[in-house]
């Protein structure tokens, strides 16, 4: 089982916000901030600005992920109204972003200081520490959020993801299904639903929802690849190929369903699939040779599951 979770660490899909390094000088990283100046229209007047205009500017950069002007924005419309949490939340959101821990746990907490009630402010703290794998504080943190905001999915996902992480997927599940009940129309809550599931070995589970998570979203290649996984983990490595072909190409197709047979000790099979990845691509997929090379100190017999 523990081959298998680390191929599936590997390809995961829960994802989340990250980000932040050094402790911040001062309460704002205005010098920093102030630099990316040359990044405005020279025809904008920052002075005149108000901080409303400053957060809508941060708000839009932030969504197109330009974070140096994400930050001048947030930062000056915080100098110009530091009771803004929005402001705070989304530099703090920046910072994360770049990866800057330390600051934007600085920012996180002068947000809580201004409203120690802010689910937003807390959620992205326990954020914050999980990405540091500090789990127990990202968890104290989390279920503080989800006491006061205990329809919110986002909370509900952000904790059930900790708790996920920290080794805790029994826990993890009754979140995932409670996100699934707020919000049914929603693929994503289906597609965490299922990728617990795998890590529960529980793979007939993980495919019912899983199958609805593609239904609702036919398109979204991240709900291909996990219901992919979920049939071959399942024993099902045609309807795996069939959907890895889609969603990766045909030569990653093999190469997936490949590793994840061999892991599984299907020595035979894993062989066969991973030969086809080669005469595939032989050139992008070299690493497929290595796996068949991995193969020769294995061997045994096995079922044939491509027959």
């Amino acid at each position: 089982m523990h081959t298998i979770l680390s191929f599936l660490s590997a390809c995961l899909f829960l994802v989340s916000v990250v980000g932040c390094t050094a402790p911040m000088k001062g309460e704002f990283p205005v010098s920093e901030a102030l630099d990316e100046k040359a990044l405005l229209d020279s025809s904008t007047k920052l002075k005149d600005m108000s901080a409303s205009s400053h957060l809508e500017r941060g708000n839009k950069s932030l969504g197109r992920n330009d974070l140096s002007l994400a930050k001048l924005h947030f930062t000056l419309a915080l100098t110009k109204d530091d009771s803004l949490i929005e402001a705070y939340l989304g530099l703090g959101e920046s910072l994360m972003r770049e990866k800057k821990y330390g600051a934007a746990k600085v920012v996180l907490e002068k947000a809580l200081e201004k409203d120690e009630t802010c689910v937003p402010a807390m959620t992205k703290m326990g954020i914050l520490y999980r990405t540091q794998k500090e789990y127990g504080e990202a968890l104290e943190s989390l279920v503080w959020a989800s006491e006061m905001a205990p329809e919110d999915p986002w909370v509900m996902t952000e904790l059930a993801i900790t708790y996920e992480m920290s080794g805790q997927g029994l826990e993890a599940e009754g979140y995932f299904k409670k996100v699934v009940e707020l919000r049914p129309e929603l693929s994503v809550g289906y597609n965490n639903l299922g990728f617990n599931y795998l890590l529960l070995e529980k793979y007939q589970d993980a495919i019912s929802v899983m199958e609805i998570a593609l239904m609702l979203a036919p398109k979204n290649r991240i709900a291909m690849n996990n219901l992919a996984l979920a049939y071959a983990l399942s024993g099902e490595p045609g309807k795996a190929l069939q959907l890895f072909g889609v969603s990766v190409g045909k030569a990653a197709a093999y190469n997936n369903v490949g590793y994840l047979l061999m892991v599984q000790n299907h020595v035979q099979d894993a062989e066969l699939a991973l030969a086809r990845a080669l005469e595939a691509n032989p050139l992008f997929y070299a690493r497929a040779n290595e796996n068949l090379e991995l193969l020769e100190t294995m061997r045994r017999g096995e079922r044939k599951l491509f027959d």
